[in-house]
């Protein structure tokens, strides 16, 4: 019987990887405003070139966090290739979560940078719009959890957090650009939240560590 089960076990954990290589393909597909992840880049890079504000300080602000924030879905790589080590049960080394601790501090990091950005412009707006206020109230929420639970497990488990740390970063990132461009997303951005089923799911299956 424990055969039985860890054999199933180790084929939902392929299908996993399988599953969340679409990830991967998120990043080249349109996602808002005809634009990838990958094609956004550049545009967000460009310093003062979407924002328009009087002070050039908070123009570099936003497109450092947008760029930064943009930056969570390219955490799909880095989750499959996570994925694929716990697959072939290899331990990720001590860099590897390293790195994947990083990664999901700076995403973090940046997306939450991004919604005070949202946050001052619907505050100065004299004209608010429902939609976009219930939008960021969703982005708030996100970004008030998710640190709260990384915090949380950071203190509990150390490094051995770091892949779930970076699954809820991408869930989150994904959800915040998902919520903030609503109006603008492209058909094929349902693959990103795709994704973030897939990553829920996983996190799920790893449930000892919400406890």
């Amino acid at each position: 019987m424990a055969r039985e089960r860890k054999s199933a076990d180790r084929r939902i954990e392929w299908a996993i990887l399988v599953l969340g290589l679409a990830g991967i393909v998120a990043i080249f597909v349109p996602f808002a405003y005809g634009l990838s992840p990958l094609n956004a880049l550049p545009v967000l890079m460009e310093v003062g070139s979407w924002v328009t504000s009087r002070s050039r300080a908070f123009e570099i602000y936003v497109d450092i966090a947008a760029t930064t924030a943009v930056l969570a879905f390219f955490l799909a790589p880095l989750l499959s290739y996570a994925q694929l080590s716990r697959c072939l049960g290899r331990p990720l080394s001590r860099w590897e979560r390293k790195l994947l601790l990083a990664s999901a501090l700076v995403v973090t990091v940046g997306c939450m940078a991004f919604v005070t950005y949202g946050v001052l412009s619907l505050s100065v707006d004299a004209e608010v719009d429902a939609r976009d206020a219930a939008d960021l109230l969703g982005t708030l929420i996100i970004w008030i959890l998710v640190p709260w639970w990384g915090l949380r497990l950071r203190r509990r488990y150390g490094d051995s957090a770091a892949e779930p740390l970076a699954m809820a970063a991408y869930i989150g990132g994904a959800a915040t650009w998902g919520l903030l461009y609503s109006p603008f997303l492209q058909p094929t951005a349902v693959v990103a939240g795709f994704t973030c089923v897939v990553y829920a799911v996983s996190l799920r299956r790893r449930r000892g560590l919400w406890r």
